[in-house]
């Protein structure tokens, strides 16, 4: 047993020996080489593993300790050799315990890199802004009646949210996105980092998407007018709400909806589409939408009786008119007739009737000079009743027998049973010949 103990306290002094040779070949040289530098760790590995089989005599460990002290200082010399260690520390599975052996030295983090609880802080609000956006969305939609094309954008945010949540809040989630970094090489150092990013650029694409929904507003108000023009009232103004649920103020969507409304005798709420339109900036309404809210909105009031709200509608709306346009768009020639029609209309219930004579002359002169002469690029109405039926009441109550009877024969023979206000001003004709006869 004592001949064992004598051999291994030999093998101890024979490699404490070589540790002191190997160092002082250190401390001689100013840049020591390779050779140099890896025969002390190599020395230093054999000790290691020497202790591991068997504790040497106390005297042995204190020259260890002594021994170990100098490697210490000469770290600095060692490490200007890490590039060319590395590879041996790999080929001699080198225990992270051998503190001789020199690691790669992390490089020094920016400060902003450091603050993790900053980064998921960011990743958090990123997110609940996505999410606030997507409810945003779909409330929009639902609030107009949902429909098919609605989906899609309501799906996208969502499917893009869930998917950046489930990464950053659940723990399966967490795995899969630190996998993935690790494949794209990416240090963990930075992990919090990309985390956020990744939620920030979620939202940005979330955000675009509810940006669109403006663009997406008018889509639906095409669709409104398609419904609308084959009678599908019903679903015109669905498509309509949903215009304006995406595109709150949206001219040409409140503009349909009062239309849709009158046709429905809705007649409130039209009076309140059309007052939206009226309200809103002009320079933001196409013309032609503009003027007919005007001429619209008077009309429900003169239905009403109220000539005092309807006469400033027509008269500002007049104003906008200009000859150019006059001549060269037939949505704005049309509504012009109807816009000098109505004031003829509001002048006589007022008993103006010099007013509205020249008013109604006025409109019966441009349907014939303007409105049938002119080869607008769309089709349009003309030599319509309207105009002779109101002239023939001014005569009539001007007592000009002759003119009213010639008027009235062309509002008659003008005049359509589906218009609503030509129908009634046959009526008032009608009256108007039975009245003699209750005399008698």
């Amino acid at each position: 047993m004592e001949q064992v103990v004598n051999s291994a306290d030999k093998k101890y002094q024979t490699l404490i020996e070589r540790y002191q040779q190997a160092l002082n070949a250190l401390d001689n040289t100013d840049q020591p080489n390779l050779a140099e530098v890896l025969d002390v760790l190599l020395v230093r590995d054999a000790i290691q593993a020497a202790l591991s089989q068997y504790t040497p005599l106390a005297h042995t460990l204190i020259t260890l300790k002594t021994l170990d002290q100098r490697l210490k200082t000469n770290a600095p010399i060692i490490a200007t050799h890490i590039n060319d260690l590395l590879p041996w520390q790999e080929q001699l599975a080198v225990e992270a315990t051998a503190w001789w052996w020199p690691s790669p030295q992390s490089p020094k983090r920016a400060w902003w890199s450091e603050q993790n609880w900053l980064w998921s802080m960011g990743s958090i609000i990123f997110l609940s802004a996505s999410a606030s956006l997507v409810l945003n969305t779909a409330a929009r939609f639902w609030d107009g009646g949902i429909a098919s094309a609605g989906t899609i954008p309501i799906v996208a945010q969502s499917v893009l949210t869930l998917i950046a949540g489930q990464g950053a809040l659940t723990s399966s989630g967490k795995q899969a996105w630190q996998t993935f970094l690790k494949k794209q090489g990416v240090s963990e150092d930075y992990w919090h980092e990309w985390s956020c990013a990744a939620a920030g650029g979620v939202f940005l694409l979330v955000a675009a998407i509810h940006g669109s929904l403006p663009q997406v507003g008018t889509w639906y108000n095409t669709w409104g007018w398609e419904h609308y023009q084959k009678r599908q009232l019903d679903s015109a103004l669905s498509h309509y709400r949903t215009a304006l649920s995406l595109r709150p103020d949206y001219p040409d969507a409140h503009f349909h909806s009062g239309l849709v409304h009158e046709d429905l005798q809705q007649y409130t709420q039209a009076q309140e589409s059309y007052q939206l339109v009226v309200q809103s900036n002009s320079d933001d309404v196409p013309l032609g939408v503009w003027l007919s809210a005007h001429n619209n909105l008077a009309r429900l009031y003169l239905l009403e009786g109220n000539n005092r709200n309807a006469a400033p509608l027509l008269l500002r709306a007049q104003q906008d008119v200009t000859v150019e346009r006059l001549e060269t768009e037939a949505e704005i020639a049309d509504v012009n007739y109807t816009l000098l029609k109505n004031l003829g209309w509001v002048r006589f219930n007022q008993e103006r009737y010099r007013e509205a004579r020249e008013n109604l002359e006025e409109a019966i002169l441009f349907d014939q000079a303007v409105l049938q002469t002119v080869a607008f690029a769309e089709p349009i109405v003309s030599d319509r009743a309207a105009a002779y039926c109101l002239l023939a009441q001014v005569a009539d109550a001007q007592q000009n027998d002759a003119e009213a009877s010639a008027l009235w024969q062309q509002c008659l023979a003008k005049a359509e049973g589906s218009n609503p206000d030509e129908d009634v001003w046959v009526g008032v004709y009608e009256r108007r010949e039975q009245e003699p006869l209750a005399d008698e």
